[in-house]
């Protein structure tokens, strides 16, 4: 398949498998319950929705700055479109207080996010 693709022909594949998709294809469109409903590049499909920054406080930590939301307890998430400059300001923001970001992770949104998305009629 890969060298049908190199010498120039058009492959259509068709998989249950978003990440092979995402490995193998130039765009993609996601289908749900038989209609067509998002298409594009992998880029253009996973930037329509944000990414999310989660971590979880001390009890004694003052609130964090920025739009984040307490998931429950201590957890919170920021959903972003600029997740580099949101890192940068909770990590200066957590040293300038001296306080520990526990279980801290940030993670771009993925082909799997879209499709949860399409299938809730989250996107446009």
């Amino acid at each position: 398949m890969q060298q049908l693709r190199e010498d120039g022909s058009t492959v259509v594949l068709t998989t249950h498998y978003l990440e092979e998709a995402q490995q193998r294809a130039d765009r993609i469109g996601l289908m749900r319950d038989g209609t067509l409903r998002q298409q594009g590049t992998v880029s253009e499909l996973t930037r329509a929705l944000p990414s999310s920054i989660r971590f979880s406080l001390p009890p004694d930590a003052a609130t964090p700055p920025m739009h984040s939301a307490p998931v429950s307890g201590s957890a919170y998430v920021i959903e972003t479109f600029d997740m580099q400059t949101d890192l940068k300001q909770l990590l200066d923001w957590a040293d300038a207080h001296a306080v520990e970001l526990r279980g801290l992770s940030a993670a771009p949104t993925r082909l799997d996010d879209v499709f949860r998305a399409v299938g809730s009629g989250s996107t446009s």
